[in-house]
């Protein structure tokens, strides 16, 4: 499935005093593989760079789940964790995702299961590549 991708998101603060660097986005390490994936998993997984203004920059990692009670899709964040310096710890990153929806799945909710267990694939197949990519 082809979906939108982001170059990251942004969150303003109240009073706006700090200068923001959100436009150098594209000067992290990695971020053409991140890039790359996140175009390629568009629609299942949100990966992405994120920074609260005056903040250091972190990883967003979130999935796409579907309710058993509502038609329509819920962003589920994941992780939002400092920015990964390699891919090693990119590919750990995306494990720690894996583990947090895995414990999800285990105790069931509102969220559709065949929607779960498609999510955590997704994640699996994104761990896999990134360990390609890391080799």
């Amino acid at each position: 499935m082809i979906g939108k991708t982001f170059l990251g998101e942004i969150e303003l603060s109240n009073d706006s005093t700090t200068q923001c660097y959100f436009q150098r986005f594209h000067l992290l390490p990695n971020i053409e593989v991140i890039e790359k994936l996140a175009e390629e998993f568009a629609g299942h997984i949100e990966i992405m760079p994120y920074q609260r203004e005056g903040e250091k920059v972190k990883l967003l990692l979130s999935v796409y789940l579907e309710s058993d009670a509502r038609k329509g899709k819920i962003i589920a964040v994941l992780l939002r964790e400092d920015y990964p310096e390699n891919l090693g710890s990119l590919v750990r990153f995306v494990e720690r995702g894996m583990t947090r929806l895995s414990k999800l799945v285990s105790v069931g909710s509102e969220f559709n299961e065949k929607s779960l267990n498609n999510s955590l694939l997704q994640l699996t197949r994104l761990c896999e590549k990134l360990r390609q990519s890391n080799k």
